[in-house]
């Protein structure tokens, strides 16, 4: 008996798969992209669409002006993991709890508190 539960059961989910499989794909008249939009003229030309820059190193740092010589060597170096390792090293050292202490906001841009600065040279960053 559990043998035919188990058989009807894999036999309804086998036919779902099927027939969702099937709703899925468009009927083999109908093209699966619209066409392009060409001039009707031959002697016209094609609009063409304008180039696409290249996307940005997604390491670089999102600051380009800096306040710390830590910071900018890092940035230099590695970019925004390297700052943040180093930054990480920096707290260790100085045995600070948190990155809430100078930030005020944390990834992307790592906004500082408007004493942040201040906290970070009285921990001795340069």
């Amino acid at each position: 008996m559990t043998r035919l539960a188990l058989g009807s059961s894999i036999f309804v989910i086998l036919c779902g798969l099927g027939v969702a499989t099937v709703a899925g794909t468009p009927p083999a008249n109908t093209p699966s992209m619209p066409a392009p939009n060409l001039p009707k003229d031959p002697g016209q030309v094609a609009p063409v669409a304008p180039p696409v820059a290249p996307s940005a190193d997604p390491n670089a740092c999102v600051h380009t002006a800096f306040k710390t010589q830590l910071v900018q060597q890092a940035c230099a170096k590695g970019g925004q993991p390297e700052a943040k390792a180093a930054m990480k090293a920096f707290m260790k050292d100085k045995k600070i709890k948190s990155c809430n202490v100078c930030h005020s906001k944390l990834a992307p841009k790592y906004d500082l508190k408007p004493d942040g600065l201040d906290q970070f040279t009285k921990a001795g960053g340069k």
